[in-house]
């Protein structure tokens, strides 16, 4: 999984937002971006770029990290 700039992220269509981030991310198992997933990070970028936060700081992240479940033996 590779880091994806999530300024640029933000910018896209919400339609394409799935297609998008796994092809930036470069993932082996893709997954389905939630729309309120998608509007979350939009968001957090349109705020912070109204704090004064740079583009340039909106590198290296990583969206839709999921952890393997854990499975529990009973004995």
């Amino acid at each position: 999984m590779k880091a994806i700039n999530i300024y640029t992220y933000s910018r896209i269509q919400e339609d394409m937002a799935t297609e998008f981030e796994n092809i930036l991310s470069k993932r082996s198992k893709k997954l389905k971006v939630k729309p309120q997933e998608f509007y979350a990070i939009r968001s957090l970028v349109n705020m912070l770029l109204g704090i004064g936060v740079e583009i340039k700081d909106f590198e290296i992240f990583f969206l839709s990290f999921t952890i393997e479940q854990i499975e529990k033996n009973l004995i």
